[in-house]
């Protein structure tokens, strides 16, 4: 968090760090590193040889895709977790993603963020300008699609928005 502070300072534009309210779980993180300079999205992946298929996601939903990733390798699905820790501005986000087009399948950035206007719609938008060729490789996103969750009946949230490990995992696999 001190890198993300300091870059913040130093910044003339807006910058949005995620941290989270609660402790991390470390055991979560732990098998993440960096994927380049400071505020650079972490990963759980070698970057030389990345899986399949790769989630994006960002805070408490990272539970979920751990989960999402557990239930798609045990199918015998390569799976990776991109960690995005600066999603404003989120060029760095963008750079690393630009470098995994056509070395991929399927790209699902998974956020608890309302769809229209959230940060995968904004790398959407980044990865678009850069010339990201959507052909080569997939871009889904799986977010609160412009509703304030209301269910009718009591139910688990997450699966209600679509944010289900099992739910997180179908997006990601399905044709």
């Amino acid at each position: 968090l001190s890198d993300a502070m300091s870059y913040a300072r130093r910044s003339s534009a807006p910058v949005a760090i995620r941290y989270s309210n609660t402790a991390e779980q470390s055991e979560l993180v732990s098998g993440f590193k960096r994927s380049g300079e400071a505020l650079s999205p972490l990963v759980d992946f070698d970057l030389e040889a990345p899986p399949k298929y790769i989630f994006i996601t960002y805070g408490r939903l990272l539970s979920k895709v751990v989960e999402a990733k557990g239930l798609l390798e045990k199918d015998g699905v390569s799976v990776g977790i991109i960690l995005a820790e600066c999603i404003k501005p989120d060029s760095s986000t963008a750079d690393l993603v630009m470098t995994l087009c056509g070395r991929v399948k399927r790209i699902v950035y998974a956020e608890e963020g309302i769809l229209s206007g959230g940060a995968a719609q904004g790398l959407l938008s980044s990865l678009n300008e850069r010339g990201f060729d959507f052909s080569r490789t997939d871009y889904r996103i799986s977010a609160i699609d412009d509703s304030f969750a209301s269910p009718t009946e009591p139910c688990d949230l997450y699966d209600f928005v679509g944010l289900s490990p099992e739910k997180l995992a179908r997006r990601i696999s399905e044709i």
